[in-house]
């Protein structure tokens, strides 16, 4: 019996403007990233019409205690700006959500390479 554990992957998405459009489109290319690297989507969590400036956005207060509660082994974003716009708050974000072995997937980060030559998580 295998003992290799399936990650559980969270997907955060966020827009600005009251329009899921956006939102879809960071959705799709997170689960592309899942779908690619076997993980299991836990949850897809997603801040409609909320600033990036706003850190108390009902989803992304979500994930962060699902993360506290050991119940996410990865997150997957389109872009950094997904987090926050302001700089220092957004690192902050990110040392929190890496602090407990969290791996961060930022999709526009990731080179154009072939798939077998990528390993996120």
């Amino acid at each position: 019996m295998s003992t290799n554990k399936t990650m559980r992957a969270a997907i955060y998405c966020r827009t600005n403007i009251p329009d899921r459009t956006g939102a879809e489109q960071q959705k799709t290319i997170a689960m592309k990233i899942a779908k690619e690297q076997e993980l299991e989507i836990f949850d897809i969590y997603t801040d409609i019409g909320y600033s990036g400036n706003d850190f108390e956005r009902p989803a992304l207060r979500k994930m962060m205690i699902d993360i506290e509660d050991g119940k996410i082994d990865c997150v997957i974003i389109e872009s950094f700006s997904r987090l926050g716009r302001d700089m220092v708050a957004t690192m902050q974000i990110a040392n929190r959500i890496r602090e407990g072995g969290i791996f961060l997937v930022i999709a526009d980060t990731i080179p154009n390479q072939p798939q077998e030559e990528i390993s996120l998580c």
